[in-house]
């Protein structure tokens, strides 16, 4: 290492199941010096998906109730100058409740209730962006029956993208807010 290498630690951002920072020592980009970073950062992975509510705490129950989530942490409110910044809403106030998926730390759901939402349509398969989340699980049929009694509603029917011998089954769903939810 040349004498003009330092050492510093820099924090990469949230990249661990407890939400703390990660940080990964290097030695300063100085020519001829060599950058040390740690073999299990990941540079990249989904770490959140969000879905904008009418009502956030029914949003959480029903992700509690049919999908086993749990909170993360006690739910938030937003606001403020850096909040508006950020998101580019003037004078937001957001209602934050992140659930954590069975057995996965990320990516979690983030439920965000705004002070001042703009409601649309409910959302069609079709629609161009985002379409829906899809969820892979060992009951179907059990995992309807939760949607249906915690305020959701069927799409379509059960289908099977496989064969007799090996069935690949699939249906889409609502949840409580008309969101858009593939089981297979």
């Amino acid at each position: 290492m040349s004498a003009k290498c330092q050492e510093q630690s820099f924090v990469f951002g949230a990249a661990n199941g407890n939400l703390e920072p990660k940080v990964t020592t290097l030695q300063s980009s100085h020519i001829g010096c060599k950058v040390l970073v740690r073999e299990d950062y990941n540079a990249m992975k989904l770490v959140h998906v969000s879905i904008t509510a009418r009502s956030a705490d029914r949003l959480s129950a029903f992700y509690i109730d049919v999908f086993d989530c749990e909170e993360m942490r006690p739910p938030r409110t937003l606001s403020g100058e850096v909040v508006s910044r950020g998101n580019g809403l003037p004078n937001s106030m957001i209602y934050s409740i992140w659930l954590r998926f069975p057995d996965q730390e990320t990516p979690f759901l983030e439920l965000l209730e705004y002070e001042s939402s703009v409601d649309r349509v409910e959302p069609r398969v079709n629609e161009i962006g985002i379409s829906h989340l899809s969820f892979q699980l060992d009951d179907i049929q059990s995992t309807m029956s939760k949607i249906l009694k915690a305020g959701g509603s069927a799409l379509g029917e059960t289908t099977n993208f496989g064969t007799t011998d090996e069935p690949f089954l699939i249906v889409y769903m609502r949840d409580c807010e008309g969101n858009i939810l593939e089981l297979e």
